[in-house]
């Protein structure tokens, strides 16, 4: 039996809340047909939405546990070169959950919540475990923002937003191919 590590299981709980998540999110706008609005009142009315604040929300967790990948591996490399990427990645992420974060702040009846990282464990795992469970962090992360900007699309979103979303989902899919690569040429 395999013993998973707590930052793997942490990443488990993030990927199940934000499937949860995504489950609510449309694929499309949905509105009765223009001869049936008004004529009948359904059985059970749906519970209202908030539907921007579920894509904030949901690409504000993609970010923390971005940033909690980052921050275990970056410990564990000495070398600059291999340092720089995971420093701008922590860098880029942060500032980018700082404006999420703003934004959820104002949306009624949404706390302020400040993230707070959670850092590794000292002696928790090796640098090639670290590197590999990273690089599949990463991969499952582009792909659930792929989703997430995919579902989204039919969510009305303040542009700023949407530029967001399209700027993180453009990212995701350049850098995908690099960290392939590198999870193939892991030992």
């Amino acid at each position: 039996m395999t013993v998973l590590s707590r930052l793997c299981r942490l990443s488990v709980a993030a990927a199940a809340v934000w499937l949860a998540a995504c489950a609510e999110l449309p694929a499309q706008p949905t509105s009765a047909p223009a001869a049936t609005q008004g004529s009948a009142t359904p059985a059970a009315t749906p519970r209202p939405l908030n539907r921007e604040a579920e894509v904030l929300v949901t690409l504000a967790a993609l970010h923390e546990d971005s940033l909690n990948q980052s921050m275990t591996l970056l410990p564990l490399v000495r070398e600059r070169a291999q340092r720089k990427p995971l420093e701008r990645s922590i860098q880029l992420h942060a500032n980018e959950l700082r404006t999420l974060r703003g934004w959820i702040s104002r949306l009624p009846d949404r706390p302020q919540a400040d993230y707070l990282p959670r850092l590794p464990e000292p002696g928790a795992l090796t640098r090639a475990q670290a590197e590999r469970q990273y690089v599949q962090a990463m991969l499952a992360h582009h792909d659930a923002v792929e989703q997430l900007a995919r579902r989204a699309e039919g969510v009305r979103l303040r542009p700023a937003l949407k530029t967001l979303l399209e700027t993180v989902r453009a990212r995701s899919q350049a850098e995908r191919p690099a960290l392939q690569a590198r999870l193939d040429a892991l030992p």
